[in-house]
């Protein structure tokens, strides 16, 4: 089978644009982000009730909106897996979650079976 160099460029070109669009930057996850829904594994779908904020020096805050609990804790992220790390202080096992959409306006995990979308109030970046 003989493939021209054209084809190959193009099949080439395409493949860096798919890859490039589900690839996320830890620094995309930076900012302050209001869980507006999480989606059970039964498919019920929950109003969301937290503000998560993800800072540079990889700490975050986790605020309960209802109860005004909040939660401390240390992140991490690996681009290859996608994987979140959340480790709550006080905690000794971490939470991970799987990062399924990352914007400038949106973030969507899943966690043990559960969705949960965000969206973006501050970008700590800009200020």
């Amino acid at each position: 089978m003989k493939i021209s160099l054209k084809s190959l460029l193009v099949l080439t070109l395409i493949n860096v644009l798919i890859s490039a669009q589900f690839s996320y930057s830890e620094n995309d996850l930076i900012g302050i982000w209001k869980v507006k829904t999480v989606i059970k594994k039964s498919g019920r779908r929950e109003k969301g009730e937290k503000i998560l904020s993800f800072y540079e020096d990889k700490t975050f805050v986790s605020k309960d909106i209802e109860s005004s609990r909040i939660r401390n804790g240390s992140w991490s992220y690996n681009p290859e897996t996608k994987q979140l790390t959340l480790q709550m202080e006080g905690k000794e096992k971490p939470e991970s979650l799987e990062i399924i959409k990352l914007t400038a306006k949106q973030l969507v995990v899943t966690i043990e079976g559960k969705t949960i979308k965000c969206v973006r109030i501050v970008d700590e970046k800009k200020g």
